[in-house]
């Protein structure tokens, strides 16, 4: 009986590694997304500015670990939690490929319905949901691998759409 478990552990062992890198693979960080989101419309002396969802529209680059940048224009969906002007937001992209296509963000993003609302939720690919894009916002500066995040404060993103606009050669 013993001697039949040792070439059955022997196959699963060589079988392991693969299945180990797998699972690394889904959630390894292959580049950042950086987005210039425009400031909200400005409200007429008639309009309260309310502090609700808002689409505004963003230009953004993407920097891959390996590859060509890529040059994205979107549309934002968020929520402004306090009053701002627009600004700069930044993603930590994680996708489970090992080669990365021309235009491979190109595609709407929802966040994460199962992230508890007082934490920024990472925004997942609706037409390719391996891509996950994780804020950086709630990331002190130095504090990249701390367990504890910040509630969101600002312009909260709950809604990306993006479409290739330029690839660098």
């Amino acid at each position: 009986m013993r001697s039949g478990l040792l070439p059955a552990f022997a196959i699963c062992s060589m079988f392991y590694p693969a299945i180990g890198s797998s699972v690394q693979r889904a959630d390894s960080e292959v580049g950042v997304l950086t987005c210039s989101v425009n400031a909200p419309p400005a409200a007429s002396d008639n309009e309260v500015v309310q502090a609700d969802s808002q689409l505004r529209d963003a230009i953004c680059t993407f920097r891959p670990r390996k590859g060509v940048e890529e040059t994205y224009i979107g549309t934002v969906q968020g929520l402004s939690l306090s009053a701002d002007n627009g600004g700069v937001t930044i993603w930590s992209v994680k996708v489970d490929l090992d080669t990365l296509p021309p235009g491979l963000l190109q595609q709407s993003y929802a966040a994460d319905p199962a992230v508890p609302a007082d934490q920024l939720a990472p925004l997942v690919g609706e037409t390719n949901s391996s891509i996950v894009l994780h804020s950086m916002a709630d990331r002190p500066e130095g504090s990249a691998s701390a367990p504890n995040r910040l509630a969101p404060r600002g312009f909260v993103v709950v809604g990306l759409m993006l479409r290739l606009m330029s690839t660098a050669v």
